[in-house]
């Protein structure tokens, strides 16, 4: 089972305004939070097993390229080529498993995501 663990380059310093509840953490006034959007999505409330990559779960909108008039130019472009390149890459290997050797990882806050990820090509 691959986890979830990539995080994106997408952080961004907060300050709080007023006296506030975050997660059910009391934040005083002019408390500093570092917000990693990669963090996002993992809520149980929300997205049971969040740590678990899952193609097929189905849950509230996300907005990894914004929304309304601060939605990203490319986001249909991307959402276009992202199965076009999985399927071209699934006719030319087959079918993918995990390979034997283990996956390693980046050990950095800012972007967290495999170094490696061996994979093994199984022709249908």
């Amino acid at each position: 089972m691959l986890e979830r663990r990539v995080i994106l380059r997408a952080e961004r310093l907060r300050q709080s305004t007023q006296l506030s509840l975050v997660g059910g953490v009391p934040l005083a006034m002019e408390t500093r939070l570092l917000v990693l959007i990669g963090s996002a999505w993992h809520g149980e409330s929300q997205y049971p097993e969040g740590d678990r990559f899952d193609l097929t779960r189905t849950g509230p909108q996300n907005l990894p390229f914004g929304h309304g008039v601060h939605l990203c130019l490319g986001a249909q472009l991307a959402r276009t080529e992202g199965p076009v390149a999985l399927e071209a890459l699934l006719d030319r290997c087959g079918a993918l498993a995990r390979g034997p050797s283990p996956m390693t990882w980046q050990r950095t806050l800012v972007v967290r995501g495999p170094v490696t990820l061996p994979v093994v090509s199984r022709p249908e």
